[in-house]
């Protein structure tokens, strides 16, 4: 027999979704996440980006329109700080809209348990995780792993990628490249 307790999430209560911070880059912390339901930030300053364009070693990021973050889209999350508790996520949200033509993709499980194994591989030929490039910026970067961790996005990349590839804005590409990478409306 099993004796269960199940505490309902609130976003205002001790018992609340949120992000926890992995990346600190230019005073700003991130990370990244992939759930089976939508969510969206409640506390301010969480930003939401998914990559939309990947190219040479470069890979355009563009904002969630509204936060609103739908069921199973990876994405990468702009923290309010370091604190796990300022980071809070309003699970199992409604409204907003899809987000089309995301290069991340997802893992829900890393569970090496002989009766419920399920892990997704990490192939560094084809994928890249969120870190620091050598340069100290952020992106994306090929990892000493066995197994993607679980709730987490990664880069989806061609086999033969650079092993690091620069996380850049609309706007930063717009303004500082003048060799264009991407065939980009």
């Amino acid at each position: 027999a099993r004796n269960w307790k199940i505490l309902p999430l609130n976003a205002s209560s001790d018992n609340y979704f949120a992000a926890l911070p992995e990346i600190e880059h230019n005073g700003l912390h991130y990370t990244t996440m992939y759930a089976a339901f939508p969510y969206k930030p409640v506390s301010s300053g969480i930003k939401m980006y998914y990559i939309k364009l990947v190219g040479s070693n470069l890979a355009l990021m563009k904002e969630v329109k509204d936060g609103f973050v739908p069921a199973a889209t990876p994405v990468i999350v702009e923290c309010a700080s370091a604190n796990y508790s300022d980071n809070r996520l309003d699970a199992f949200a409604s409204g907003g809209s899809e987000v089309l033509g995301n290069c991340l993709g997802g893992v829900y499980f890393n569970n090496n348990n002989k009766k419920h194994l399920n892990r997704v591989a990490y192939d560094p030929n084809t994928m890249r995780i969120l870190g620091k490039l050598s340069d100290g910026s952020l992106g994306f970067v090929t990892a000493d792993l066995d197994y993607l961790p679980a709730n987490k996005a990664y880069l989806k990349v061609p086999a033969g990628s650079p092993a690091e590839i620069r996380m850049i804005t609309e706007e930063e590409y717009n303004s500082f490249y003048t060799d264009k990478f991407f065939d980009y409306e």
